[in-house]
């Protein structure tokens, strides 16, 4: 999402409102059994993909914090090639943390992060939105992260759904 396009503290707030209910509706649409499914290729079962959508939200309250106070996002993460992350994140913590989740634990998790994020969000003013800081991806502003629940809420969600047929298809649905 460009930074330099303007959005209203309202607009926001909608954008954030309507990425929460479709993650529930989302997370309620799936039948118990399809939790542990994985297609063909995928490292994620379509319960690690949920637990990793509320984990990712979690992190954000703090990353505002940070670039509100001019520091750096998780400094010591910065050392740690990309790859060496992406690798513990998706072969080790999501799979190990996501493993005996419901999916009410799932919904109260992301819900725990979404207050903690609006809490921060609220905290800002529209004249702090350009400030920015150094994250493991590159230099990102506080609109970039603003965008970053819904963004990545439907990089995930169609994912989940395409397993979701893909299961469907398996049970000859």
């Amino acid at each position: 999402m460009p930074d330099t396009v303007l959005f209203s503290h309202q607009a926001l707030r909608n954008e954030f409102e309507s990425t929460r209910a479709s993650f529930h509706d989302l997370l309620n649409s799936i039948p118990d059994q399809a939790l542990e499914y994985k297609s063909p290729g995928n490292v994620w079962d379509i319960k690690a993909e949920l637990w990793h959508i509320a984990q990712s939200l979690g992190f954000l309250a703090p990353a505002i914090i940070n670039v509100l106070r001019g520091h750096p996002w998780g400094a010591l993460y910065l050392h740690f090639p990309v790859g060496i992350r992406s690798w513990i994140n998706g072969y080790l913590l999501v799979p190990f943390l996501s493993r005996r989740a419901t999916c009410r634990e799932i919904a109260q998790a992301y819900d725990k992060a979404y207050a903690r994020f609006m809490a921060e969000f609220d905290r800002t003013r529209q004249g702090e939105w350009a400030l920015g800081a150094k994250f493991p991806v590159g230099y990102r502003t506080l609109v970039y992260i603003f965008h970053n629940p819904s963004e990545h809420f439907q990089l995930h969600a169609d994912r989940i759904r395409q397993n979701l047929d893909l299961y469907n298809k398996s049970l000859g649905k």
